[in-house]
């Protein structure tokens, strides 16, 4: 093979059950000149001996080995470095993709020179998930259509929210990627990895066009992290770790002189990132709810999650009980049941006054 035109990058982490489904879709690829690099990052199943097995029967696989976990950002930043091909791919073991994926977005990627293309997704229900969460995500996915120049990207995506802040469902230019990296922050945040090194890449990307009716990515929704239907203390705990992203984009543009010029953007991002941590935090299960807003007020900092309490109602939300399955509908027909019991009294109105003084304290920080 001559030349490499799209690395494709799968960081490995005990997908055993899944990882056959991934690597098949990658060498079925109807572009040849591909590279496959499968990075393990420490599993303890059998997901090493099948990413051998594949790289036997394929010279087109390379695969990395790394002793202990490190997360995925770091897994995938090992293969960004190793990385031969003029493209980025971003795969996660547990989706595919569509098998004329890399040739048509590589035809596209040289009819524009963008150094960036999004595209779309098809979404799996892998854990029999209810359909409004499922419509949200093929909302949330679908890309913006068009091209965007400069600093149109980072704020179409991370301020307007027109596009995903997701690494996969994008190609990406290589050297645009090396360069980000050398200023990645070592970090193991378990959930919003991806908003970090997008944020970064977006930052410095010239150009970017995002094509319609292209999915060709296949999300399988529920297998993961993020697509669970009912969460316990330790994966919310994860959740929370969004925190160790939010302060690192702070740095980022700190570093880079841009935090004033950008903190309209940088505080929208803050606070979709608490609001998912206090709405995982309701999924909880009652009695873990004391411990959760332990973790969640350590890892967040009181001042911001009382903020958002304050906004979402000035409703006590330890008084509604959880559902892992629960709709929209359910959740305000019992805020507003626990809002009149304050009405009546019977929520002291000591609860009120301690989120208004830390709404002033967060406003003052802001």
């Amino acid at each position: 093979m001559d030349s490499i035109y799209i690395s494709i990058i799968i960081p490995v982490f005990n997908v055993e059950a899944y990882l056959k489904e991934c690597l098949d879709s990658v060498c079925n690829q109807t572009l040849y000149n591909i590279e496959i690099i499968c990075v393990d990052d420490g599993s303890s199943d059998s997901s090493v001996k099948i990413m051998e097995a594949y790289a036997k029967k394929d010279s087109r696989i390379r695969t990395i080995y790394q002793k202990e976990n490190s997360g995925t950002l770091n897994t995938r930043n090992v293969g960004v470095k190793n990385a031969k091909g003029e493209y980025i791919l971003f795969l996660d073991a547990d989706d595919y993709l569509e098998k004329d994926t890399c040739e048509i977005l590589y035809d596209k990627v040289n009819e524009s020179h963008a150094d960036i293309i999004g595209f779309g997704a098809n979404i799996i229900n892998c854990d029999n998930l209810p359909i409004g969460r499922i419509k949200w995500l093929e909302k949330y996915l679908t890309p913006y259509v068009g091209t965007l120049y400069g600093k149109d990207i980072l704020t179409a995506c991370f301020r307007d929210s027109l596009f995903n802040t997701n690494l996969t469902m994008k190609l990406m230019r290589t050297e645009l990627c090396k360069n980000v990296i050398t200023l990645m922050p070592r970090i193991k945040a378990c959930m919003a990895e991806d908003l970090l090194a997008f944020f970064m890449i977006a930052y410095f990307a010239k150009s970017f066009v995002g094509l319609d009716k292209a999915n060709f990515y296949n999300y399988c929704y529920g297998r993961g992290l993020t697509g669970r239907a009912g969460i316990d203390i330790n994966v919310f705990e994860k959740y929370c770790s969004q925190a160790f992203v939010c302060d690192s984009l702070k740095e980022f543009l700190t570093h880079q002189g841009t935090l004033e010029e950008y903190t309209e953007t940088y505080q929208e991002i803050e606070k979709r990132l608490v609001n998912h941590c206090i709405s995982s935090w309701r999924r909880l299960d009652f009695e873990e709810r004391k411990n959760g807003l332990d973790i969640l007020t350590t890892m967040w900092g009181a001042d911001r999650v009382l903020y958002i309490f304050l906004e979402d109602s000035i409703v006590p939300s330890a008084k509604i009980e959880s559902a892992p399955n629960m709709n929209t509908e359910n959740i305000y027909s019992q805020r507003d049941a626990v809002l009149k019991e304050f009405l009546n009294g019977k929520i002291g109105f000591k609860y009120i006054i301690k989120y208004f003084k830390a709404w002033f304290k967060y406003k003052i920080r802001r």
